[in-house]
């Protein structure tokens, strides 16, 4: 009876021990989910929108790029076109308004940035903030109509997203 004890012991001891191991590989180590791309495959768990509202955005250089002030959705297929970065600009004066194509964007998990430094969800972008300040913007009174061909065919090939623009051109 001695030894069944022990051995549960010790085996709840082990259990208890991969856990905390597994939880700690978890905190120092980022989990990057693709969130944009090709919609017929999944592409990780869902997520709530207003889980991603206010969400920074980081490039790989470990810089902050901003944060996501929206999200522009086509109702036509229900896929989710442009996260709209705030950029710029001190306590949100000044702060100029970028749409990122959706696919463009990686969704991290809770952990460790590749610099070392420990961060909440974040999104990443592979831009170098250099690129991002010369991208077209627009000022938050002045939003674009998002369904027009040139703009979004503008923005989808600045940053070279691969896909068709946007359906067709609401000027006519």
């Amino acid at each position: 009876m001695r030894t069944i004890t022990l051995f549960l012991c010790g085996l709840s001891l082990a259990v208890i021990a991969a856990t905390a191991h597994a939880q700690g590989e978890a905190q120092r180590g980022a989990v990057d989910v693709p969130i944009g791309g090709d919609s017929a495959q999944p592409s990780g768990p869902v997520i709530r929108a207003s889980d991603l509202l206010r969400l920074n955005v980081y490039n790989k250089s470990d810089e902050r790029l901003g944060e996501i002030e929206d999200l522009v959705i086509d109702p036509k297929n229900g896929t989710i076109r442009y996260a709209v970065l705030s950029f710029g600009g001190i306590l949100g004066v000044g702060d100029k308004l970028f749409a990122i194509p959706w696919e463009k964007l990686t969704l991290v998990s809770k952990g460790t940035s590749a610099a070392g430094t420990m961060k909440e969800d974040y999104c990443l972008l592979d831009i170098p903030k250099e690129v991002l300040r010369q991208a077209p913007g627009f000022d938050k009174r002045n939003w674009p109509n998002f369904a027009t061909r040139d703009w979004s065919g503008q923005v989808d090939r600045y940053y070279q997203a691969q896909r068709e623009s946007a359906g067709p051109d609401s000027r006519r």
